[in-house]
């Protein structure tokens, strides 16, 4: 083999290197920067519930489904959360899905959908829950945000409208 020849395999070796280099790189660094404030957190589903009530909250379950299946997989079930008290649920397997998923929350045969995951295998769900009151009817009004495996999810208030 001429020198010419592999002067030239070299070179184009070094740019394919640096090229699949940077393309890796780049999906680091945007997926830091979607992940943002979620990213210490480890793969797998993450549920952070603050009462901040001053109440206990009973039966609370977590599940995760869409519309034409919203009992697709139970994550968690709290059966009892004392006031002013934060519990941490984790669990590192997803199970896999042939449709988006959601994250409900089930109180008082009532399902709130808390955060909407755009894939049917996200590697990554972040739910952070601050209940902040109960009314005189028993119906929860919460804070909810998180990460859902793709992006970020701004806090916004829920009302839970059981009767």
């Amino acid at each position: 083999m001429s020198k010419k020849r592999k002067i030239l395999i070299l070179t184009f070796s070094g740019i394919f290197i640096f090229i699949i280099g940077g393309w890796i790189l780049l999906n680091y660094l945007l997926l830091l920067f979607f992940e943002g404030e979620y990213r210490h957190y480890d793969e797998g589903l993450t549920i952070e519930i603050h009462n901040k009530t001053g109440e206990p909250i009973q039966n609370l379950d977590f599940i995760l489904g869409n519309i034409e299946h919203p009992s697709f997989q139970k994550v968690a079930s709290i059966y009892s959360l004392d006031p002013d008290t934060n519990m941490k649920i984790t669990s590192s397997k997803i199970r896999k899905a042939n449709f988006d998923l959601s994250l409900f929350l089930n109180y008082k045969d009532n399902s709130t959908s808390l955060l909407y995951i755009p894939v049917a295998e996200p590697y990554k769900i972040v739910a952070i829950i601050n209940i902040i009151n109960i009314d005189n009817k028993g119906n929860l009004t919460i804070e909810c945000g998180g990460y859902d495996g793709i992006f970020q999810h701004e806090i916004e208030l829920r009302e839970d409208e059981s009767s």
